[in-house]
């Protein structure tokens, strides 16, 4: 019984295998948002990208104010909307490139504002965030892209 439930709590909070934390097909991540604070979020990467040396492009991802959220916990909010929403239900982020006819698939950052902000991230830590996942991910960094629905629109 207790091999039953350490599993059904296992899927329940997506646990890897490999160590890493999974939410709706999506990594768990922290990102900083200042020198001295990190934030929590979801991280997509191409179903490819540990067998490819290839860069992709970004979409960072703001969500509305009513996802805000806390720790690993409050990740699952989300997934309610937006990108990490279509992630979780099984899209993989990729488009056809209408000059050149390729698809490219794309990473995605989604940063979870907290709670007690009431709000969604700005510039002043995107500008924070940003470098960070270049650093740690391969970007192609002249492809980079900004979106966010509600609250998250307004840092667009």
């Amino acid at each position: 019984m207790k091999t039953l439930l350490l599993l059904a709590l296992l899927f329940y909070f997506g646990y890897n295998a490999a160590g890493q934390t999974i939410i709706g097909r999506q990594l768990v991540d922290q990102y900083p948002i200042s020198n001295n604070a990190k934030t929590y979020g979801l991280t997509w990467l191409p179903a490819d990208y540990n067998s490819t040396d290839k860069e992709y492009p970004l979409i960072i991802f703001l969500h509305a104010a009513g996802e805000t959220g806390d720790n690993i916990d409050g990740l699952n909010k989300l997934l309610r909307v937006g990108l990490p929403r279509k992630i979780a239900e099984g899209w993989d982020p990729q488009a056809v490139n209408p000059v050149d006819g390729k698809n490219y698939q794309f990473i995605v950052v989604s940063p979870q504002a907290p709670t007690k902000s009431g709000w969604s991230y700005s510039y002043s830590h995107v500008k924070n965030i940003l470098p960070d996942v270049i650093s740690r991910y391969r970007v192609d960094t002249k492809r980079i892209y900004l979106m966010g629905i509600s609250a998250g629109a307004g840092c667009t």
